[in-house]
Protein backbone atom coordinates (compact mmCIF):
# COMPACT_ATOMS: atom_id res chain seq x y z
CA UNK A 1 0.00 0.00 0.00
CA UNK A 2 2.96 2.27 -0.41
CA UNK A 3 6.17 3.16 1.34
CA UNK A 4 5.95 5.32 4.42
CA UNK A 5 7.61 5.88 7.76
CA UNK A 6 6.09 4.31 10.84
CA UNK A 7 7.31 5.25 14.26
CA UNK A 8 5.64 2.43 16.19
CA UNK A 9 4.15 -0.70 14.74
CA UNK A 10 3.23 -4.23 15.65
CA UNK A 11 4.11 -7.10 13.34
CA UNK A 12 1.56 -9.88 13.24
CA UNK A 13 1.53 -13.33 11.71
CA UNK A 14 -1.80 -14.81 10.65
CA UNK A 15 -1.76 -18.62 10.88
CA UNK A 16 -2.13 -19.78 14.47
CA UNK A 17 -1.61 -16.25 15.78
CA UNK A 18 -4.70 -14.33 14.69
CA UNK A 19 -6.61 -17.04 12.86
CA UNK A 20 -6.57 -20.67 11.86
CA UNK A 21 -8.03 -23.35 9.64
CA UNK A 22 -8.43 -26.73 11.31
CA UNK A 23 -6.03 -29.24 9.82
CA UNK A 24 -4.65 -26.77 7.28
CA UNK A 25 -3.21 -28.51 4.19
CA UNK A 26 -3.54 -32.10 5.37
CA UNK A 27 -7.16 -31.85 6.46
CA UNK A 28 -8.09 -29.93 3.31
CA UNK A 29 -6.74 -32.72 1.10
CA UNK A 30 -8.41 -35.36 3.28
CA UNK A 31 -11.71 -33.47 2.94
CA UNK A 32 -11.41 -33.51 -0.85
CA UNK A 33 -10.63 -37.22 -0.89
CA UNK A 34 -13.51 -38.00 1.48
CA UNK A 35 -15.91 -35.91 -0.61
CA UNK A 36 -14.85 -37.99 -3.64
CA UNK A 37 -15.75 -41.20 -1.77
CA UNK A 38 -12.29 -42.32 -0.75
CA UNK A 39 -12.06 -44.00 2.63
CA UNK A 40 -9.17 -45.05 4.88
CA UNK A 41 -7.01 -42.12 3.88
CA UNK A 42 -3.52 -42.14 5.37
CA UNK A 43 -3.57 -38.58 6.70
CA UNK A 44 -0.22 -39.09 8.42
CA UNK A 45 1.44 -39.95 5.09
CA UNK A 46 -0.11 -36.82 3.56
CA UNK A 47 1.13 -34.75 6.48
CA UNK A 48 4.65 -36.20 6.16
CA UNK A 49 4.71 -35.36 2.45
CA UNK A 50 3.91 -31.74 3.32
CA UNK A 51 6.88 -31.36 5.69
CA UNK A 52 9.17 -30.18 2.89
CA UNK A 53 8.89 -28.32 -0.37
CA UNK A 54 6.57 -25.48 0.52
CA UNK A 55 7.85 -21.98 -0.03
CA UNK A 56 8.14 -21.39 3.70
CA UNK A 57 10.53 -24.37 3.89
CA UNK A 58 12.79 -22.57 1.40
CA UNK A 59 12.85 -19.11 2.94
CA UNK A 60 16.51 -18.60 2.00
CA UNK A 61 15.55 -18.53 -1.69
CA UNK A 62 13.41 -16.21 -3.79
CA UNK A 63 10.40 -18.04 -5.23
CA UNK A 64 11.41 -17.24 -8.81
CA UNK A 65 14.71 -19.06 -8.22
CA UNK A 66 12.89 -22.41 -8.07
CA UNK A 67 9.37 -21.86 -9.43
CA UNK A 68 10.71 -22.34 -12.98
CA UNK A 69 8.17 -19.89 -14.41
CA UNK A 70 5.21 -21.31 -12.47
CA UNK A 71 2.73 -19.25 -10.48
CA UNK A 72 2.50 -19.72 -6.72
CA UNK A 73 -0.45 -22.11 -7.05
CA UNK A 74 1.13 -24.03 -9.95
CA UNK A 75 4.22 -24.61 -7.81
CA UNK A 76 2.14 -25.56 -4.77
CA UNK A 77 0.01 -27.91 -6.86
CA UNK A 78 3.16 -29.93 -7.59
CA UNK A 79 3.37 -30.59 -3.84
CA UNK A 80 -0.25 -31.72 -3.82
CA UNK A 81 0.44 -34.12 -6.71
CA UNK A 82 3.39 -35.47 -4.74
CA UNK A 83 1.18 -36.04 -1.67
CA UNK A 84 -1.41 -37.86 -3.76
CA UNK A 85 1.28 -40.08 -5.27
CA UNK A 86 2.63 -40.88 -1.80
CA UNK A 87 -0.76 -42.30 -0.77
CA UNK A 88 -1.15 -44.29 -3.98
CA UNK A 89 -3.13 -41.95 -6.22
CA UNK A 90 -1.36 -42.12 -9.57
CA UNK A 91 -4.11 -41.48 -12.13
CA UNK A 92 -3.15 -38.16 -13.74
CA UNK A 93 -6.70 -37.15 -14.73
CA UNK A 94 -8.10 -38.03 -11.30
CA UNK A 95 -5.28 -36.20 -9.52
CA UNK A 96 -5.79 -33.08 -11.62
CA UNK A 97 -9.44 -33.05 -10.55
CA UNK A 98 -8.49 -33.58 -6.88
CA UNK A 99 -5.88 -30.79 -6.96
CA UNK A 100 -8.41 -28.40 -8.51
CA UNK A 101 -10.86 -29.27 -5.76
CA UNK A 102 -8.16 -28.79 -3.13
CA UNK A 103 -7.75 -25.10 -3.90
CA UNK A 104 -11.51 -24.57 -3.60
CA UNK A 105 -11.59 -26.49 -0.32
CA UNK A 106 -8.58 -24.76 1.19
CA UNK A 107 -9.93 -21.32 0.32
CA UNK A 108 -13.44 -22.09 1.60
CA UNK A 109 -14.04 -18.98 3.69
CA UNK A 110 -16.30 -20.62 6.27
CA UNK A 111 -13.42 -22.93 7.23
CA UNK A 112 -11.31 -20.04 8.54
CA UNK A 113 -11.64 -18.83 12.13
CA UNK A 114 -10.31 -16.14 14.42
CA UNK A 115 -9.10 -16.81 17.92
CA UNK A 116 -11.44 -15.40 20.55
CA UNK A 117 -9.05 -12.58 21.49
CA UNK A 118 -8.00 -11.55 17.96
CA UNK A 119 -10.42 -8.64 17.55
CA UNK A 120 -9.77 -7.40 21.08
CA UNK A 121 -5.99 -7.37 20.48
CA UNK A 122 -6.17 -5.72 17.06
CA UNK A 123 -8.64 -3.12 18.30
CA UNK A 124 -6.51 -2.35 21.34
CA UNK A 125 -3.35 -1.95 19.28
CA UNK A 126 -5.14 0.52 16.99
CA UNK A 127 -6.50 2.49 19.96
CA UNK A 128 -2.99 2.69 21.39
CA UNK A 129 -1.81 4.23 18.11
CA UNK A 130 0.20 1.34 16.71
CA UNK A 131 0.29 0.56 13.03
CA UNK A 132 -0.59 -3.09 12.50
CA UNK A 133 1.51 -4.85 9.89
CA UNK A 134 0.69 -8.39 8.83
CA UNK A 135 3.74 -10.41 7.76
CA UNK A 136 2.60 -13.84 6.65
CA UNK A 137 3.65 -16.83 4.60
CA UNK A 138 0.30 -17.47 3.00
CA UNK A 139 -1.74 -18.12 -0.12
CA UNK A 140 -2.24 -15.27 -2.61
CA UNK A 141 -5.90 -15.05 -1.54
CA UNK A 142 -5.05 -14.08 2.06
CA UNK A 143 -6.75 -10.68 1.76
CA UNK A 144 -10.07 -12.35 0.88
CA UNK A 145 -9.76 -14.52 4.00
CA UNK A 146 -8.94 -11.47 6.15
CA UNK A 147 -11.86 -9.56 4.67
CA UNK A 148 -14.26 -12.45 5.32
CA UNK A 149 -13.06 -12.62 8.93
CA UNK A 150 -13.58 -8.87 9.34
CA UNK A 151 -9.97 -7.95 10.10
CA UNK A 152 -8.58 -6.66 6.80
CA UNK A 153 -9.10 -3.01 7.76
CA UNK A 154 -7.07 -3.41 10.95
CA UNK A 155 -3.86 -3.60 8.93
CA UNK A 156 -1.86 -0.64 7.67
CA UNK A 157 0.19 -2.94 5.49
CA UNK A 158 0.09 -6.61 4.53
CA UNK A 159 3.23 -8.37 3.41
CA UNK A 160 2.27 -11.73 1.96
CA UNK A 161 5.10 -14.04 0.93
CA UNK A 162 3.16 -15.52 -1.99
CA UNK A 163 2.84 -12.05 -3.49
CA UNK A 164 6.31 -10.64 -2.76
CA UNK A 165 8.24 -13.82 -3.64
CA UNK A 166 10.10 -14.30 -0.37
CA UNK A 167 9.12 -16.09 2.83
CA UNK A 168 9.97 -15.23 6.38
CA UNK A 169 11.80 -17.91 8.34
Amino acid sequence: RGVYMISECLLWDFDNTLGYRDGMWTQSLCNVLTNEGHKNIDSYAIHRSFVTGFTWNRYEEAHWDYFEGKTWWEYTNSLLYRALNVIGFVDIKQNKNLVTQFKTEYLRLDAWNLFEDTLVCLDKSKKLGYANILLSNHVPELNAILSHLGILDYFDNIINSSLVGYCKP
